[in-house]
């Protein structure tokens, strides 16, 4: 499952791109980008989600495999989040917050998903491997927005007479997978939807967050609800009721479907709390489940998938996708463990060889608080160690991501300059893969609220 293709298709498809935007189609091409980036200048919402001058291309041999092993990773993943959901001791291993555990209990632990994404570099070996599952992305309005402007564009139109390509719609894929979703748990008809953005509000009459709802993507997925018939009602934790003669409402709307986007502003809220006892009692399904959140969403689900201790029960197959597509990731605290093969204590081989590790919060997002030990001197080092064992991380050995040169203007003039570029593929109603997105930055950490380009992904056809 390597992600470098075997013909020199790829290689030529960019050299023939680049040689077009050196000739007539650079201003064009500019402005395409530039058009996208201007419709997000409006309040509360992101800036520059693009930068670079093309899409990242991959060939449909690559495709599959990255399609393949991230399913594989997936079903990882799942199997391992079943095990912990069946044993309380096996769970106490996983770092998480009590709270979110009395959350999980509180819905039934339920696990479902409308949509999911799994975190991937090619090392330079061309082997992909996967840093992270978020079991509830953003960014698909945003990678169709740019996936638009750039097949638009001119220049893509002369590139497609020698190359074709298809592009993705990820947005398009999400009615199928809630319907199919909501119709696995249960529901008949029509997903009455409401929708809880940003922190929510646990106190009466305290308003939401509302950045997500305000944010061109957040609009967009409420303008396509509505269009598709099913206008969600926006609520906060303090908007549910219910009984059993009129069922789970919100803000006084009839409601059988509820998104959360941050789970947090619902920590400790009772058991009785009206939209966990209707999903206790089947009477409502949540579209993004907290033991997802909760669990795939944790980083230390990688610790124990690379960890034999932990992982010896997948099959021969999974075992062997593991091996090859996870990398060897623990959490950060002392203790003896095995590091490929030799028995060593963590906490003193990590600060021997620092430009090896990477330290993540487990539960972080948006790239924050991650620090690659290549990046550091000695002192920088040993402090961000310092700091991780007073919180919970996990340390996980770098991946040695294969460069790619992008295309991008510098004060008026045309350059090509390396970056680090993932590729993450989605995941539809649980197990259906479709459509990637990618992320290309000039510092090894890849996420866009660290700065680097959204990107949309085009295969070669």
């Amino acid at each position: 499952m390597k992600l470098e293709p075997v013909d020199p298709v790829l290689p030529q498809a960019l050299e023939h791109y680049h040689a077009l935007l050196q000739g007539p189609y650079l201003d064009s091409t500019v402005a395409a980008v530039a058009a996208v980036t201007d419709r997000q200048s409006q309040p509360g919402s992101e800036k520059n989600i693009c930068h670079v001058l093309r899409p990242r291309f991959i060939t449909q041999a690559q495709e599959r495999a990255v399609n393949d092993a991230a399913l594989a990773v997936f079903s990882a993943l799942k199997q391992l989040q079943a095990r912990l959901l069946a044993d309380d001791a096996l769970l106490a291993a996983l770092p998480v917050d009590p709270a979110y555990l009395d959350l999980i209990r509180h819905t039934a632990t339920m696990p479902t998903g409308v949509m999911g994404r799994i975190d991937a570099f090619a090392g330079m070996g061309g082997d992909v491997s996967f840093m992270e599952f978020n079991p509830n992305p953003g960014g698909a309005f945003y990678f169709d927005m740019i996936a638009e402007a750039f097949e638009q564009a001119p220049i893509m139109q002369a590139f497609r007479q020698r190359y074709p390509f298809e592009s993705y719609r990820l947005s398009a894929r999400m009615p199928a997978a809630l319907g199919a979703s909501y119709t696995r748990h249960g529901g008949q008809g029509v997903p009455r939807i409401a929708l809880v953005f940003g922190d929510g509000a646990a106190d009466a009459g305290a308003p939401a967050s509302h950045h997500f709802e305000q944010s061109l993507e957040g609009q967009r997925l409420v303008g396509m609800l509505t269009r598709l018939g099913m206008p969600p009602v926006i609520a906060s934790p303090a908007d549910f009721a219910y009984t059993e003669r009129t069922g789970l409402t919100a803000r006084g709307n009839a409601v059988d479907a509820v998104f959360v986007e941050n789970w947090r502003a619902w920590l400790g809220l009772p058991a009785s709390h009206p939209l966990f006892v209707a999903v206790r009692e089947r009477k409502a399904w949540l579209m993004n489940s907290v033991a997802d959140k909760v669990l795939l969403g944790n980083k230390a689900m990688f610790a124990l998938l690379s960890d034999a201790d932990y992982a010896s029960f997948l099959p021969p197959a999974l075992r062997a996708a593991v091996d090859r597509h996870v990398p060897w990731t623990r959490l950060f605290q002392p203790s003896m463990t095995d590091f490929h093969g030799r028995r060593v204590d963590l906490l003193p081989t990590v600060a021997a060889d620092k430009d090896r590790f990477v330290l993540k919060p487990a539960d972080g997002w948006g790239g924050a608080q991650v620090v690659l030990g290549s990046d550091c001197s000695d002192a920088q080092w040993h402090a961000a160690m310092e700091a991780a064992t007073r919180q919970t991380f996990v340390v996980q050995e770098k991946i040695a991501a294969a460069p790619e040169s992008f295309p991008l203007l510098e004060q008026g003039a045309l350059v090509l300059h390396d970056h680090f570029v993932d590729l993450n593929p989605y995941l539809w109603s649980d197990s259906t893969p479709y459509g990637m997105g990618a992320r290309a930055s000039r510092i090894a950490v890849t996420n866009f609220k660290q700065g680097a380009s959204l990107l949309p992904v085009f295969v070669l056809r």
